[in-house]
């Protein structure tokens, strides 16, 4: 599997970051808890190697914070995307080594 750049990375935080803002409009979260999650995230998409370790990431983050499942499918969707690139461009290598 393609390991994740950092284009990969700052496009999950993106994703991330507006489904936080919109969890800290509602109020659904205490500042404490806003602290402990802001360092969550940034650990463990910082530390992801590749699409799947993102999607554990995502699965643990909806299995703690449910409030976050608004925003499931755009995470999946941006994990799917990173995938999708890695088949694309093992294919194109393919081709292009006939």
């Amino acid at each position: 599997m393609r390991p994740l750049n950092q284009q990969d990375k700052k496009n999950i935080y993106n994703v991330l970051a507006d489904a936080y803002i919109e969890v800290v409009k509602r109020q659904q979260i205490g500042k404490f808890e806003r602290r402990s999650l802001s360092k969550k995230i940034l650990e463990k998409v910082e530390a992801a190697k590749t699409a799947d370790d993102i999607k554990l990431f995502i699965h643990d983050l909806m299995k703690n914070y449910p409030f976050f499942q608004f925003s499931e499918k755009i995470l999946t969707s941006e994990v799917q995307k990173i995938q999708e690139e890695k088949v694309i461009d093992h294919l194109q290598k393919f081709i292009h080594s006939q």
